[in-house]
Protein backbone atom coordinates (compact mmCIF):
# COMPACT_ATOMS: atom_id res chain seq x y z
CA UNK A 1 0.00 0.00 0.00
CA UNK A 2 2.83 2.31 0.95
CA UNK A 3 3.46 2.28 -2.93
CA UNK A 4 0.40 3.57 -4.08
CA UNK A 5 -0.38 5.74 -0.75
CA UNK A 6 2.09 7.86 1.11
CA UNK A 7 -0.04 8.90 4.23
CA UNK A 8 -3.23 8.45 6.58
CA UNK A 9 -5.27 10.84 7.76
CA UNK A 10 -7.95 10.56 10.57
CA UNK A 11 -10.46 13.22 12.61
CA UNK A 12 -12.81 13.15 14.51
CA UNK A 13 -14.54 16.56 16.10
CA UNK A 14 -17.30 16.87 17.88
CA UNK A 15 -18.68 20.35 18.80
CA UNK A 16 -21.51 21.43 21.51
CA UNK A 17 -22.91 24.58 20.51
CA UNK A 18 -24.83 26.52 23.52
CA UNK A 19 -27.57 28.71 22.46
CA UNK A 20 -26.77 31.53 24.86
CA UNK A 21 -23.65 33.45 25.74
CA UNK A 22 -22.25 32.77 29.61
CA UNK A 23 -18.64 34.82 30.57
CA UNK A 24 -17.85 32.35 33.04
CA UNK A 25 -14.81 33.99 34.02
CA UNK A 26 -16.31 37.38 34.30
CA UNK A 27 -13.51 38.70 31.89
CA UNK A 28 -16.12 40.92 29.18
CA UNK A 29 -17.83 42.25 32.27
CA UNK A 30 -14.79 43.14 33.38
CA UNK A 31 -13.60 44.85 30.30
CA UNK A 32 -16.63 46.87 30.04
CA UNK A 33 -16.12 47.67 33.41
CA UNK A 34 -12.88 49.23 32.52
CA UNK A 35 -14.61 50.70 29.77
CA UNK A 36 -12.13 49.08 27.07
CA UNK A 37 -15.46 47.20 25.72
CA UNK A 38 -18.26 49.52 25.55
CA UNK A 39 -21.36 48.81 26.90
CA UNK A 40 -23.03 48.19 23.26
CA UNK A 41 -20.77 45.68 22.36
CA UNK A 42 -20.45 44.04 25.70
CA UNK A 43 -24.67 43.50 25.30
CA UNK A 44 -24.11 42.79 21.73
CA UNK A 45 -22.02 39.68 22.80
CA UNK A 46 -24.31 38.43 24.99
CA UNK A 47 -27.27 38.85 22.81
CA UNK A 48 -26.02 37.14 19.67
CA UNK A 49 -23.17 35.16 21.03
CA UNK A 50 -23.21 31.37 21.23
CA UNK A 51 -20.80 29.35 23.64
CA UNK A 52 -19.05 25.89 22.06
CA UNK A 53 -17.74 23.20 23.59
CA UNK A 54 -15.13 21.47 20.98
CA UNK A 55 -13.82 17.82 21.23
CA UNK A 56 -10.80 17.07 18.28
CA UNK A 57 -8.66 14.02 18.40
CA UNK A 58 -6.83 14.07 14.80
CA UNK A 59 -4.40 10.98 13.73
CA UNK A 60 -1.85 11.70 10.68
CA UNK A 61 0.82 8.61 9.47
CA UNK A 62 3.25 10.04 7.08
CA UNK A 63 4.90 6.52 6.15
CA UNK A 64 8.41 5.95 7.09
CA UNK A 65 8.79 9.60 8.26
CA UNK A 66 6.69 10.36 10.93
CA UNK A 67 3.16 10.02 12.43
CA UNK A 68 1.28 11.85 15.45
CA UNK A 69 -1.50 12.16 17.73
CA UNK A 70 -3.18 15.02 18.82
CA UNK A 71 -6.28 15.54 21.10
CA UNK A 72 -7.89 18.98 21.73
CA UNK A 73 -10.49 20.40 23.87
CA UNK A 74 -11.30 23.63 24.23
CA UNK A 75 -14.46 26.21 24.84
CA UNK A 76 -15.36 29.45 23.89
CA UNK A 77 -17.92 31.48 22.06
CA UNK A 78 -18.97 32.94 18.59
CA UNK A 79 -21.30 35.56 17.55
CA UNK A 80 -22.42 36.93 13.99
CA UNK A 81 -24.57 39.89 13.12
CA UNK A 82 -25.58 39.61 9.62
CA UNK A 83 -26.69 42.99 7.63
CA UNK A 84 -27.86 43.86 3.87
CA UNK A 85 -24.23 44.73 3.23
CA UNK A 86 -23.13 41.01 4.16
CA UNK A 87 -22.30 40.03 8.05
CA UNK A 88 -19.34 39.78 10.82
CA UNK A 89 -18.44 37.30 12.96
CA UNK A 90 -15.96 36.47 15.64
CA UNK A 91 -14.85 33.57 17.63
CA UNK A 92 -12.91 33.63 20.41
CA UNK A 93 -11.43 30.49 22.83
CA UNK A 94 -10.51 30.89 26.20
CA UNK A 95 -9.23 27.66 28.05
CA UNK A 96 -7.75 25.17 25.73
CA UNK A 97 -5.56 21.99 26.29
CA UNK A 98 -3.98 20.46 23.25
CA UNK A 99 -2.02 16.94 23.58
CA UNK A 100 0.58 16.87 20.57
CA UNK A 101 2.58 13.26 20.80
CA UNK A 102 4.82 12.48 17.62
CA UNK A 103 6.87 10.20 16.53
CA UNK A 104 9.49 10.66 14.26
CA UNK A 105 10.64 7.24 12.24
CA UNK A 106 13.88 6.53 9.83
CA UNK A 107 13.87 8.12 7.08
CA UNK A 108 13.04 11.52 8.76
CA UNK A 109 15.68 10.58 11.22
CA UNK A 110 17.98 10.00 8.70
CA UNK A 111 17.55 13.31 6.72
CA UNK A 112 17.03 15.53 9.81
CA UNK A 113 20.16 13.92 12.25
CA UNK A 114 20.85 17.14 13.62
CA UNK A 115 18.46 19.45 16.07
CA UNK A 116 17.19 21.36 13.27
CA UNK A 117 14.68 23.61 12.98
CA UNK A 118 12.32 21.05 11.54
CA UNK A 119 13.17 18.43 14.20
CA UNK A 120 13.00 20.70 17.03
CA UNK A 121 9.10 21.45 16.23
CA UNK A 122 8.07 17.13 16.83
CA UNK A 123 8.43 17.40 19.96
CA UNK A 124 5.92 16.14 22.69
CA UNK A 125 4.04 19.32 23.92
CA UNK A 126 1.20 20.49 25.76
CA UNK A 127 -0.87 23.54 23.83
CA UNK A 128 -2.30 25.26 27.27
CA UNK A 129 -4.11 28.22 27.33
CA UNK A 130 -6.67 29.54 30.18
CA UNK A 131 -7.80 33.04 29.35
CA UNK A 132 -7.15 33.49 25.59
CA UNK A 133 -6.26 30.78 23.27
CA UNK A 134 -7.94 32.15 19.93
CA UNK A 135 -9.73 35.09 18.25
CA UNK A 136 -10.99 34.60 14.45
CA UNK A 137 -12.54 37.90 13.22
CA UNK A 138 -14.64 37.88 9.74
CA UNK A 139 -16.01 40.43 7.72
CA UNK A 140 -17.91 39.64 4.43
CA UNK A 141 -19.26 41.94 1.89
CA UNK A 142 -21.66 40.62 -0.62
CA UNK A 143 -21.74 41.59 -4.18
CA UNK A 144 -22.48 45.29 -5.28
CA UNK A 145 -24.04 46.60 -8.28
CA UNK A 146 -20.85 46.86 -10.10
CA UNK A 147 -19.45 42.97 -9.32
CA UNK A 148 -17.32 43.33 -6.35
CA UNK A 149 -17.26 41.47 -3.45
CA UNK A 150 -14.82 41.32 -0.35
CA UNK A 151 -14.06 39.61 2.91
CA UNK A 152 -11.37 39.83 5.08
CA UNK A 153 -10.01 37.46 8.00
CA UNK A 154 -8.12 37.82 11.56
CA UNK A 155 -6.61 34.91 13.51
CA UNK A 156 -4.61 35.45 16.61
CA UNK A 157 -3.05 32.30 18.50
CA UNK A 158 -1.20 32.36 21.70
CA UNK A 159 -0.40 29.51 23.83
CA UNK A 160 1.71 28.72 26.83
CA UNK A 161 0.92 32.89 28.67
CA UNK A 162 -0.22 31.50 31.63
CA UNK A 163 2.60 28.60 32.47
CA UNK A 164 5.49 30.90 30.86
CA UNK A 165 4.42 33.27 33.74
CA UNK A 166 4.44 30.91 36.38
CA UNK A 167 7.48 29.64 35.53
CA UNK A 168 8.58 33.05 35.53
CA UNK A 169 7.61 33.80 39.05
CA UNK A 170 8.33 30.53 40.46
CA UNK A 171 11.74 29.80 39.46
CA UNK A 172 12.99 32.92 36.54
CA UNK A 173 12.61 30.59 33.80
CA UNK A 174 15.72 28.52 35.09
CA UNK A 175 13.64 25.37 34.75
CA UNK A 176 11.37 25.03 32.31
CA UNK A 177 7.57 23.07 33.78
CA UNK A 178 7.53 19.63 32.30
CA UNK A 179 5.00 16.95 32.69
CA UNK A 180 7.31 13.48 32.14
CA UNK A 181 8.68 14.22 28.75
CA UNK A 182 6.14 16.58 27.75
CA UNK A 183 7.12 20.32 27.61
CA UNK A 184 4.43 23.42 27.64
CA UNK A 185 4.31 25.07 24.01
CA UNK A 186 4.81 28.67 24.20
CA UNK A 187 4.35 30.70 21.29
CA UNK A 188 2.01 33.54 19.38
CA UNK A 189 0.59 33.74 16.19
CA UNK A 190 -0.78 36.28 13.63
CA UNK A 191 -2.54 35.80 10.24
CA UNK A 192 -4.48 38.21 8.23
CA UNK A 193 -6.00 37.78 4.53
CA UNK A 194 -7.97 39.99 2.43
CA UNK A 195 -10.00 38.88 -0.58
CA UNK A 196 -11.29 40.79 -3.34
CA UNK A 197 -13.37 39.15 -6.35
CA UNK A 198 -14.96 41.03 -9.22
CA UNK A 199 -17.96 39.40 -11.41
CA UNK A 200 -16.88 39.37 -14.84
CA UNK A 201 -19.84 38.66 -17.82
CA UNK A 202 -21.36 34.72 -17.78
CA UNK A 203 -18.82 32.61 -15.35
CA UNK A 204 -16.17 34.83 -15.52
CA UNK A 205 -14.65 36.28 -12.15
CA UNK A 206 -11.34 38.03 -11.07
CA UNK A 207 -10.20 36.76 -7.71
CA UNK A 208 -7.57 38.73 -5.73
CA UNK A 209 -6.09 37.44 -2.37
CA UNK A 210 -2.75 38.65 -0.05
CA UNK A 211 -2.39 36.86 2.85
CA UNK A 212 0.25 37.61 5.67
CA UNK A 213 1.05 35.49 8.83
CA UNK A 214 4.01 35.73 11.41
CA UNK A 215 4.32 33.96 14.60
CA UNK A 216 7.18 33.24 17.10
CA UNK A 217 7.98 31.24 19.92
CA UNK A 218 8.67 32.40 23.43
CA UNK A 219 9.66 31.21 26.75
CA UNK A 220 11.60 28.26 27.19
CA UNK A 221 10.24 27.14 23.27
CA UNK A 222 12.48 27.75 20.67
CA UNK A 223 10.20 26.76 17.48
CA UNK A 224 6.77 26.66 17.37
CA UNK A 225 5.36 23.15 17.16
CA UNK A 226 5.09 21.51 13.33
CA UNK A 227 0.91 21.30 13.56
CA UNK A 228 1.22 25.35 13.76
CA UNK A 229 3.76 26.48 11.54
CA UNK A 230 2.67 28.01 8.17
CA UNK A 231 2.78 26.52 4.62
CA UNK A 232 2.29 26.88 1.17
CA UNK A 233 0.40 24.50 -1.53
CA UNK A 234 -2.31 22.15 -1.01
CA UNK A 235 -6.28 23.17 -1.58
CA UNK A 236 -6.46 25.90 0.54
CA UNK A 237 -3.58 27.57 -0.38
CA UNK A 238 -1.81 27.36 -4.11
CA UNK A 239 -3.34 24.49 -5.81
CA UNK A 240 -1.29 23.48 -8.30
CA UNK A 241 1.26 22.33 -5.55
CA UNK A 242 1.03 19.81 -2.97
CA UNK A 243 1.02 20.96 0.81
CA UNK A 244 4.09 21.88 2.19
CA UNK A 245 5.62 21.87 -1.40
CA UNK A 246 6.63 25.85 -2.15
CA UNK A 247 8.57 28.21 0.22
CA UNK A 248 10.84 29.82 0.62
CA UNK A 249 10.17 30.95 -2.65
CA UNK A 250 11.49 28.26 -5.44
CA UNK A 251 13.91 26.68 -2.46
CA UNK A 252 13.92 22.99 -2.60
CA UNK A 253 15.81 21.01 0.47
CA UNK A 254 18.74 19.71 -1.54
CA UNK A 255 19.47 17.63 1.71
CA UNK A 256 16.08 15.56 0.90
CA UNK A 257 16.01 12.35 -1.77
CA UNK A 258 12.78 12.74 -3.44
CA UNK A 259 10.58 9.82 -4.17
CA UNK A 260 7.58 9.23 -5.26
CA UNK A 261 4.89 10.37 -3.17
CA UNK A 262 7.47 11.98 -0.76
CA UNK A 263 6.27 14.33 1.63
CA UNK A 264 7.35 18.25 1.91
CA UNK A 265 8.41 20.12 5.56
CA UNK A 266 9.19 23.21 3.96
CA UNK A 267 7.00 25.10 6.80
CA UNK A 268 8.27 28.47 8.96
CA UNK A 269 7.01 31.13 11.29
CA UNK A 270 6.66 33.70 8.41
CA UNK A 271 4.19 33.74 5.19
CA UNK A 272 3.31 36.56 2.50
CA UNK A 273 1.48 35.18 -0.12
CA UNK A 274 -0.04 37.37 -2.81
CA UNK A 275 -2.33 35.50 -5.46
CA UNK A 276 -4.70 36.97 -8.84
CA UNK A 277 -6.50 34.28 -10.40
CA UNK A 278 -9.03 34.85 -13.81
CA UNK A 279 -11.64 31.77 -13.33
CA UNK A 280 -13.85 30.54 -15.95
CA UNK A 281 -15.94 27.51 -17.46
CA UNK A 282 -14.35 24.96 -19.26
CA UNK A 283 -17.32 22.51 -19.74
CA UNK A 284 -20.15 21.14 -18.01
CA UNK A 285 -18.74 20.94 -14.35
CA UNK A 286 -14.87 21.16 -15.29
CA UNK A 287 -14.20 25.20 -14.39
CA UNK A 288 -10.21 26.31 -15.21
CA UNK A 289 -8.05 29.25 -14.05
CA UNK A 290 -5.12 31.21 -14.84
CA UNK A 291 -3.08 32.28 -11.88
CA UNK A 292 0.03 34.10 -10.77
CA UNK A 293 1.31 34.69 -7.21
CA UNK A 294 4.17 35.81 -5.24
CA UNK A 295 5.15 34.20 -2.05
CA UNK A 296 7.31 34.36 0.43
CA UNK A 297 8.23 31.89 3.80
CA UNK A 298 10.44 30.77 6.25
CA UNK A 299 11.79 30.16 9.62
Amino acid sequence: MSGIFNAVNFNFSNTLEIPRYADYFGLYRALQNANILSSEKYDRIKSNGTSIIDLTYEYVDLFDFFNYHSLTAQYGFRSTIASTSGRKGIQVIHPSITYFNPTIREQFDSIYTEETFARKSFAPQLFTSIFLNKINYTIERLQSTRGFSSAFIGAFEISGTEIYLANLIANRLNQPFRIGDLTFAQFAKLEIEGRLYKKLGGEQALAFRANFGIGSAFGSSEVIPFVRQFYLGGPLSMRAWRIRELGPGGYQDTSVIRRNNSPFFQTGDLKILLNAEYRFDIFWRIEGAFFSMLEISGP
